[in-house]
């Protein structure tokens, strides 16, 4: 599983937006290593290019915005400064492939958990002429330090509408990941009508969430052509999360109220409002009717 979801992130993280004017390999690496401990990986860069190229050697840390997408920059997390690249600008003939190494040294009171890092080419010789080429590539470091840790998901955020008459509904939730390691999670959505039964059912695979990161997601259930009463309904949300597939359960409750009695209410509301002002009206006409009987 942990392969699978290492590979979406592959797949829509890597800076690679734009036609390559060079390339690197491999595009992933996955080192366990200890507190105080050394390591060392390579990356191979070829220049695509007819004419030589200087690139410069970056180390980045990693974040994941609350729409799930990992955003690489500097300054992000202190397993940068565990990550030095031997050179900082290497250049490269036309078609030819240069192989760099990266050296990984932890600090002694490193805290165990996993830490995504980018290890980056960016090609500092392509100018603004150089349409449609991408400039920066990345491999993706996951650095996992040994050691136990524990899985912690919090749930900041979840709500539906409290009462409607649609038949569509929508659920917001937000979660955090409060652990030092990556979660992957999933969720099953259950809602039961005013009898206890289940009318809808679904399981979502919500992909992987990183240490510290908020994650927002929105679900809109359409129950258009589903008939069904007037009445109180319960959603149950069971967020199946780490490896360990632990589950935090949610349950909001609502009400669903057709068009129709909207209508009947309101006619109803509308009749025991015109019924009250005429009964006042009459105790109004009575009372004046008595003071003047009293006056003469």
């Amino acid at each position: 599983m942990f392969k699978k979801f290492l590979f979406v992130l592959l797949i829509c993280f890597l800076w690679v937006g734009k036609a390559e004017a060079f390339s690197i390999s491999p595009l992933k690496y996955v080192v366990t290593v200890s507190p105080r401990s050394s390591e060392e990986v390579e990356i191979k860069i070829k220049n695509d290019q007819l004419v030589s190229q200087r690139y410069v050697l970056k180390v980045l840390g990693t974040k994941q915005n609350n729409q799930g997408e990992l955003i690489f920059s500097e300054g992000v997390n202190q397993a940068e400064n565990w990550v030095k690249p031997e050179k900082n600008v290497v250049q490269i003939d036309p078609g030819e492939e240069v192989t760099v190494n990266f050296f990984i040294k932890t600090d002694s009171l490193a805290e165990s958990g996993s830490y995504f890092l980018g290890l980056a080419a960016e090609n500092v010789d392509l100018g603004e002429r150089e349409v449609g080429l991408s400039g920066e590539l990345v491999c993706l470091l996951l650095l996992q330090v040994s050691g136990q840790v524990q899985e912690n998901l919090s749930v900041t955020n979840w709500q539906t509408e409290n009462i409607t008459i649609n038949k569509i509904w929508n659920f917001d939730l937000s979660i955090k990941n409060t652990s030092a390691v990556e979660l992957p999670i999933q969720s099953e959505l259950i809602i039961r009508n005013w009898r206890n039964k289940i009318i809808y059912r679904e399981l979502n695979d919500l992909g992987l969430l990183l240490p510290q990161a908020d994650r927002i997601f929105q679900q809109k259930i359409d129950m258009v052509g589903q008939t069904f009463f007037s009445g109180s309904y319960s959603a149950t949300l069971n967020i199946i999360y780490g490896r360990t597939n632990q589950i935090k359960t949610l349950v909001k409750n609502f009400w669903r109220i057709s068009p129709v009695w909207i209508i009947i209410l309101s006619v109803v509301a509308v009749g025991i409002i015109t019924l009250l002002y005429r009964i006042k009206k009459r105790m109004v006409v009575k009372l004046k009717k008595y003071i003047e009987n009293f006056q003469a």
